[in-house]
Parts: C-alpha cells; structure tokens; sequence
C-alpha cells in the first residue's frame, strides 16, 4: 500500500485524536471542536492524493467559515509543493493552492504587494508571531498564507490576497502533524 510509505502513515494509522480545551480553559471557552467532523483523516487523504499525486508532508486541522477542514502540503512527483483543502464534512476537495516563488511568472505578473507589506497586513488583523509563511497561487490568483501564534496564545492561518492587500481568511488551527520544508 503506497500510504504506508508516507511520513504520515504512523498519523494515519493511528488517528484516534481527542481534542481538549487549553490550560485554564473549559471545552466551552475553547475555540476547538469536540469531534474531528463526519470525514476521517483517512478518506480526506485519498482523495487528496487522488487530486495530487505524491507524498503528504504535513496535514493541519482547522476550521475556515465554521467548518472544519483537512489541509495536506503534498510534495507532487516533480518535486513541487501544493496546499490541498478538504471539507471534513462533506469529503469534497475545496481547495488547491501550488506553493510558488515571489518570481514565479504568474505570481510577480500578478502580485500587487511584497511579502513584508502582505506580513504586517496579516500582524494588523492577528496580532502575534509569524511562525511560517507560504507564497500561494490558487483559483483566485496569487496570495500570502500566514502561520500566525496570536497573542492570546492560539495559532492562526491569516491568507492575504497578493492583488488587493485584502484579509480572504482567518483561520483557527487546532493541530499539525508532519514536518515541512
């Protein structure tokens, strides 16, 4: 089975992950869902390497409008990286982003705002530490994707449209397993 030469076999396997409030904080107070959603890991996986074939690097789970999502970085046969959303409730692919360079043709051809300008967007509407960054192309165009730790301890992805300088979402992480470029 190709899955089981994955870095994130062992995760797979053995997903049987519980959430649980933060220190100090009740189940109530926390942002964090109770359940991982209807879709497992698992189907979420298979149909991501069914859109982007290669080898899973990191899998995230978050949650973008109120609903829960898989995020996989795919490294794909030619080397290159893609960020593949799943909705955790329905099993449907909702989004593919390929990981590019500032320089990338279509990105610098496009892109309106540098990578510190979309960076203090980012800060302005979630104070914290940027911990990771991600130059992305997608449907809509060229974008910045921000790992923010906020101040009140939570981290966050804050996606910033390159073109426009507008904040296109906010999204809480509840957890990452895997290990990245």
């Amino acid at each position: 089975m190709a899955l089981l030469k994955s870095p994130l076999s062992i995760c797979v396997i053995t997903t049987g992950l519980a959430f649980a409030a933060s220190p100090g904080e009740t189940a109530a107070q926390s942002s964090m869902p109770l359940h991982q959603g209807s879709i497992t890991l698992e189907h979420c996986l298979e149909m991501t390497l069914r859109t982007i074939s290669g080898t899973p690097l990191i899998v995230e789970y978050k949650s973008e409008d109120g609903t829960p999502q898989y995020e996989f970085e795919v490294r794909d046969q030619k080397g290159g990286l893609w960020n593949v959303e799943c909705d955790a409730t329905t099993g449907h692919i909702v989004e593919i982003e390929q990981h590019v360079t500032a320089d990338h043709p279509l990105f610098a051809q496009h892109a309106k705002l540098t990578l510190a300008e979309a960076e203090a967007i980012a800060l302005a509407h979630m104070p914290g530490r940027v911990e990771r960054y991600e130059i992305l192309l997608d449907q809509d165009g060229p974008a910045f994707e921000f790992d923010i730790q906020s101040d009140v301890g939570r981290e966050f992805k804050v996606e910033i449209d390159a073109v426009t300088g507008s904040v296109e979402s906010v999204s809480p992480e509840y957890w990452e397993i895997g290990e990245g470029d």
